[in-house]
């Protein structure tokens, strides 16, 4: 059962790169695994973990909305590097305890993801101007999609009632766990992709539903103009 939970935690990761990395093909690396974290250099979480947000730095398009010069691509790829190789050498030298002890293995892993989440976007806020840094959190929490509303502070700004909060975590909830009968291993990129894409237009659809017209109005702002990835 537990090898089966880090086969899901793999396979997941290799998912999400290939959907983020599907938009630029020559920048195939390693994926890690995904964490929330607290951005300590702006306004709002950078959330989506270091290596989600390392990957969505280095895809092309990305860097041409935040008109990336050279050099800070370079860098972002130096960024992206070591948070994969943070990764491998944390979870290498893991792989056995998540065998005979999986809540001591469960505790490493956030301890670890939270750091690194942190180093991460402390990396990307000193690599671009306070402006560039602004969009890329919009880019950021528009990939992220309607999961973002389960984030504290995007909670706070929205305003949610208790109510909102408690329907909202349940929501994302059922997502994530539905996430680990996906059977990742016998279907192809573009299958996963269009069942990814479906579900979280879903998700979507029934998290606006527990929002005001106003609170919409106020997550429309935080997004920022919409980026077609």
């Amino acid at each position: 059962m537990r090898t089966r939970a880090l086969m899901v935690v793999i396979l997941s990761l290799i998912f999400w790169n290939s959907i983020i990395l599907a938009q630029a093909p020559e920048q195939r690396r390693d994926a890690n695994r995904a964490a929330q974290t607290t951005d300590l250099k702006g306004t709002l979480q950078l959330g989506g973990g270091a290596a989600l947000n390392s990957l969505l730095l280095n895809i092309p398009s990305v860097q041409d909305e935040l008109k990336l010069d050279e050099t800070r691509r370079e860098t972002s790829k130096r960024i992206r590097d070591e948070v994969a190789a943070k990764s491998r050498s944390f979870y290498k030298p893991l792989e056995k305890l998540l065998e005979v002890n999986s809540e001591e293995w469960e505790k490493r892993r956030r301890e670890f993801e939270k750091v690194s989440a942190i180093e991460t976007a402390n990396a990307i806020a000193d690599l671009l101007s306070p402006e560039q840094f602004q969009r890329f959190k919009q880019i950021n929490l528009q990939h992220r999609g309607a999961t973002t509303l389960g984030d504290q502070d995007i909670e706070d700004a929205m305003g949610l009632s208790g109510h909102q909060k408690s329907t909202i975590i349940m929501l994302i909830h059922n997502y994530q766990s539905e996430s680990q009968t996906i059977d990742y291993k016998n279907s192809s990129k573009e299958e996963l992709k269009l069942r990814f894409e479906k579900r979280k237009r879903a998700l979507h659809e029934r998290i606006t539903k527990e929002l005001t017209a106003e609170q919409q109005r106020r997550w429309a702002k935080i997004l920022g103009p919409p980026f077609n990835f």
